[in-house]
């Protein structure tokens, strides 16, 4: 498939008809093909800080960065970079239509946001949010770099019935190596960028940029975090000082996954190029990188005595397949998305061959397949079926849409315009959608009806329907 898609910046043009013209766009569009994504018209297909789209209005919605849903389908919630605060939204079961929850509880903030957010402790800058498996607490991972680098991890009580969140009390709901007041101290949490709940709700993982990957386990009943003790409570390229353990090919983590067995746990690091992998201990959680080439696995460029991979320049998000035999990575810097084969019961990743092996926007001379929206892409998702991959293409402004073989892991886009969906424009090659503009993050109910993809660039979460 011919890559035709070009970026066309990040404002959106003026909209002189309204719903009238989004009404004929729609009638005129193309049909998709089953699994393809498509918007509702009006309020019911996304929510946004000034309600353009059009969208249903929400609160302090500035720069949605990460999207995550309940298990019990009620709530997602949204972790706002530029905002610098959670937000806490309804979700329609039905429809999948999202819609804020009032003041104070539509939204969570350092400060508060003068009464329109609930003040927590050290919620700053969230680049991750986590939901646990039984859907009764929700985690944040937040890293500002300007004026001072600070880095938290937060922890909140979520309300069954409304999806509202109570940060746990006192230090048991912020911890940080970085000082801050009200919280308590960490280690491997500085640059925190990623977090991740184990299925069966016993461990927390966060990622971090400065090298390292934070474990602690988690009680179930309280949603209260402990740090393993030194040195299983974290691993980082140089051990920290004998604080934590070593590993390899950790240059600025960001991607993280933990298989749905609990098995093991994949790391995509962006300077290192590749896909750390460990075994985790299911009875405390502390992970051991695998040894040798097996311990992870990264492109041309890559050391730390990795396997040689394809389609790995640059990891920032992790997928593990819902039958946990296949794992995805998307590399932003290269327009990659890589296709590994995972071992059940060692945890190994392998590449499927070429051109199987990875998709990228020019097919990388033959090496990868051809694929359409895949500039930057920056997040990818798998839906709970295990039938879909999605992946944000930041630079195209779009989503792209992937059907997988359950029995080879191979992943085939889908023809157009049901293989990409995109914003303003799908140009006849994607589905055009609204306020998605640099996606940065896609999330799957579990019912595997609706898509939701935070868009920094329009200041909103769109909510598109999987085609039947």
């Amino acid at each position: 498939m011919k890559a035709v898609l070009r970026h066309r910046g990040l404002h959106a043009p003026h909209r002189t008809a309204g719903a009238v013209a989004m009404l004929v766009a729609a009638l005129a569009a193309p049909p998709v093909d089953a699994g393809g994504l498509t918007q509702r018209p009006g309020a019911e297909g996304c929510i946004s800080e000034d309600k353009s789209g059009p969208c249903t209005d929400g609160d302090l919605l500035d720069g949605p960065f990460s999207v995550a849903v309940s298990n019990d389908g009620r709530n997602v919630y949204a972790g706002l970079l530029d905002g610098r605060a959670l937000a806490v939204l309804a979700r329609d079961r039905k429809t999948g239509a999202l819609t804020q929850l009032p003041p104070p509880y539509g939204c969570h903030s350092d400060g508060g946001n003068g009464g329109l957010c609930t003040p927590s402790t050290g919620l700053i800058a969230p680049l991750s949010v986590g939901v646990s498996p039984d859907a009764r607490h929700v985690y944040v991972a937040s890293f500002q770099e300007d004026p001072v680098p600070v880095s938290t991890l937060t922890a909140f009580a979520r309300d069954e019935d409304t999806g509202a969140l109570t940060q746990l009390a006192g230090t048991a709901g912020c911890i940080s190596e970085d000082d801050v007041p009200g919280c308590r101290d960490g280690v491997g949490l500085r640059g925190s960028a990623a977090v991740a709940v184990t299925k069966d709700g016993a461990n927390v993982y966060v990622a971090s940029e400065t090298g390292s990957v934070a474990v602690f386990r988690r009680d179930p009943t309280t949603g209260v975090l402990t740090q393993l003790p030194e040195p299983y409570g974290c691993v980082s390229r140089d051990g920290t000082g004998g604080r934590c353990t070593p590993g390899r090919a950790l240059g600025r983590p960001r991607g993280l996954a933990v298989s749905n067995d609990g098995a093991h746990v994949y790391v995509g690091s962006i300077n290192s190029a590749a896909i750390a992998a460990f075994a985790r201990d299911e009875k405390t959680g502390a992970l051991t990188q695998l040894p040798g080439p097996d311990g992870c696995i990264g492109d041309a460029t890559t050391s730390d005595g990795c396997a040689p991979g394809l389609g790995l320049g640059g990891p920032s998000a992790v997928a593990v397949s819902a039958n946990g035999r296949y794992v995805y990575a998307a590399s932003y810097p290269t327009d990659e998305l890589a296709v590994l084969r995972r071992d059940r019961k060692t945890g190994t990743l392998t590449q499927l061959p070429p051109p199987y092996g990875c998709l990228s926007e020019d097919g990388s001379g033959g090496d990868c397949t051809d694929g359409v929206a895949l500039r930057q892409a920056f997040s990818v998702t798998v839906s709970r079926n295990g039938r879909y991959v999605y992946v944000a293409g930041r630079d195209d402004d779009a989503v792209a849409v992937f059907s997988q073989n359950k029995k080879t892991g191979v992943l085939t886009q889908l023809p157009p315009p049901g293989g990409c969906i995109r914003d303003e424009d799908g140009a006849g090659v994607c589905a055009t959608g609204r306020v998605l503009r640099d996606p940065r993050s896609v999330a799957v109910g579990k019912d595997g009806k609706h898509v939701y993809v935070a868009s920094q660039g329009s200041r909103a979460v769109a909510v598109l329907e999987r085609a039947r």
